[in-house]
């Protein structure tokens, strides 16, 4: 048996949690949805090739699965992957998103593992000052928010980037965290 399978995006929430779960629990497998739908409600589309290199540098198996990613369905696609995996728990980097949380957990309470949320909750400016104290390299791959233009993809998250996210949250109620689709990372 698996132990834990860590949901990865490439994305800042997935590898964080990643990073946060690594001393509390064995991974033994990465998996990456890959919806064909840009517009998937559940996975992260932009920039996927990423988990390519994560998966190097962390040695840990990548398993990919494919789904259209049609609403509900691309659950179904996540659900056929873990049960062949069958693992203790899934770690999912999910910080407010009931719909992402809730659908996750549905399919732990059928396969009856754990689902471990190490960002679930967190303030989100606690989750962009962990990400910069720890160096992470957060690039800027999609954005849909009033305030982030196309100038914004490309861009690296540092203090400065940071301080105007706070000023986009002040002015346009933008979630630094990104967590309504502002932007994907």
């Amino acid at each position: 048996m698996t132990e834990y399978v860590a949901l990865l995006s490439g994305g800042k929430d997935s590898l964080l949690a990643l990073e946060l779960s690594l001393p509390n629990y064995d991974i033994n497998t990465i998996l990456t949805v890959i919806p064909e739908n840009q517009e998937s409600y559940m996975f992260h589309t932009p920039a996927l090739e990423a988990i390519d290199y994560v998966e190097k540098a962390l040695n840990i198996p990548l398993v990919k699965v494919f789904t259209p990613g049609e609403k509900e369905k691309e659950l179904d696609d996540l659900h056929r992957a873990i049960q062949k995996i069958h693992p203790k728990g899934i770690i999912a980097g999910a910080i407010a998103s009931t719909y992402q949380r809730d659908r996750l957990r549905k399919i732990c309470d059928k396969e009856q593992i754990d689902l471990v949320t190490p960002l679930w909750g967190k303030d989100p400016h606690w989750v962009i000052q962990t990400l910069l104290s720890r160096k992470y390299e957060v690039i800027f791959v999609g954005v849909a928010a009033q305030g982030l233009d196309k100038e914004w993809l490309g861009r690296t998250l540092t203090p400065e980037v940071y301080e105007e996210l706070k000023f986009m949250e002040n002015k346009y109620h933008v979630n630094v965290c990104g967590e309504g689709r502002e932007y994907e990372t």
